[in-house]
């Protein structure tokens, strides 16, 4: 049952039917509520009186207390910082991270102390979008005190790739288009150099013209 300082919520009741069960966990509850459990135990005669337990689901205390977290990226690195409240115990929390672009699961990036104020996460990929969250834990659940997505500097590698596919495939049409015209330059000056060629034959009935016109202006000129 959730109370507070006002009024109480709904009572939720729970029955254990294995009474050699020596322990119980109740899921799903409000760490900043405070609650108050009744513990009963029943016979054939009926219900006994309730042994009540007031509290919450975990010590404030346990959770890390940071303020202001930023975040800062690089081609394949991602900063997180953070300002610790004031409190002399260390509090620690996980870092999880998982890559958008992809099916991939969280991975954890690795465990800090709330006093350590900051925590470099490598090995990313560039021009990529991740999703980064610190996560704090107790006996019973997990809870998300910071959630955010970050993305690094540079080019996506498959971005990257795809533009060197895309140039080489330009450079092979360019390269296709001018070697195709370099064919029709040389078939169009065999053509021409076979045309401008004259066989031996019409060479000789040529000369043979030429030497009889000469003769026959001499005998004209011979009759006037």
């Amino acid at each position: 049952q959730p109370i507070n300082k006002t009024h109480a919520g709904p009572l939720n009741s729970i029955t254990i039917e294995d009474p050699n069960k020596l322990n119980w966990t109740v899921y799903s509850l409000d760490p900043k509520e405070l609650y108050k459990f009744y513990v009963r135990a029943s016979t054939k005669e009926g219900e006994g009186p309730p042994f009540i337990i007031e509290g919450r689901t975990v010590l404030e205390a346990e959770f890390p207390s940071v303020t202001n977290i930023t975040f800062q990226t690089g081609d394949n690195y991602t900063l997180i910082r953070w300002i610790p409240r004031e409190d002399p115990r260390k509090m620690e929390f996980q870092i999880r991270f998982m890559n958008k672009n992809s099916e991939e699961h969280w991975r954890v990036a690795g465990n800090v102390s709330s006093s350590q104020a900051v925590y470099q996460v490598t090995e990313l990929l560039p021009g990529t979008t991740y999703r980064f969250k610190l996560v704090a834990w107790n006996k019973t659940q997990e809870v998300d005190i910071w959630d955010t997505e970050v993305q690094t500097t540079g080019i996506d590698s498959i971005k990257k790739q795809g533009g060197f596919a895309t140039e080489g495939w330009f450079i092979g049409l360019i390269s296709a288009i001018v070697l195709l015209i370099l064919i029709l330059l040389i078939l169009c000056f065999i053509k021409r150099s076979k045309g401008g060629k004259y066989s031996v034959k019409d060479k000789e009935d040529t000369q043979v013209d030429s030497e009889a016109r000469p003769m026959k202006d001499e005998i004209g000129c011979a009759y006037v």
